[in-house]
């Protein structure tokens, strides 16, 4: 998966084999998750498809979330993103979800998630210390539970990726 390291070799790869000199990164994955890495021409390319691209990711939940749910409130310095979710299944008391974002990427879904009191468990940021303990040591879970199984680009093409990067633009 796409981590902070790497996010910087596949730009220097985009620029050198398909001679892409501007390429910039459109939807880059935190560090601590996995999933699709989303690139651009150019920075303006990257900055539309941004607030364009819709996430579908699936996250471990803590706690027993409502069985379907959304919420819409801006992230950070980003416009307001809007984050849909629904739960599939129940584990031991924590839930498993598919949630699908859009107008952010997955810190918006993350952080959409903790607003409503269901932090990703193992999620550096948002989940308790306790509950980050007991799911490293028991399950050696050393990141959030999230994955992106899927972007839908402004064009309406859905990727699910089995490649480490999506090229846009």
């Amino acid at each position: 998966p796409p981590h902070v390291s790497a996010t910087g070799a596949w730009l220097e790869r985009l620029r050198a084999e398909l001679d892409w000199p501007a390429a910039h990164v459109a939807l880059a994955m935190p560090p601590w998750s996995s999933g699709a890495l989303v690139c651009a021409r150019t920075e303006a390319a990257a900055r539309e498809a941004a607030s364009a691209i819709v996430i579908e990711v699936m996250v471990g939940a803590k706690g027993v979330i409502r069985a379907r749910g959304s919420i819409a409130r801006p992230v950070g310095k980003h416009a307001p993103s809007r984050t849909s979710y629904e739960r599939m299944a129940v584990a031991s008391g924590h839930s498993w979800l598919a949630a699908r974002t859009s107008g952010g990427g997955v810190e918006a879904t993350l952080t959409h998630l903790a607003r409503l009191g269901h932090p990703a468990l193992g999620d550096p940021r948002r989940c308790d210390p306790r509950t980050r303990r007991h799911f490293f040591e028991k399950h050696g879970l050393d990141r959030a539970l999230c994955h992106v199984a899927a972007v839908t680009l402004p064009s309406g093409l859905r990727v699910a990726p089995r490649a480490r990067g999506v090229v846009f633009g």
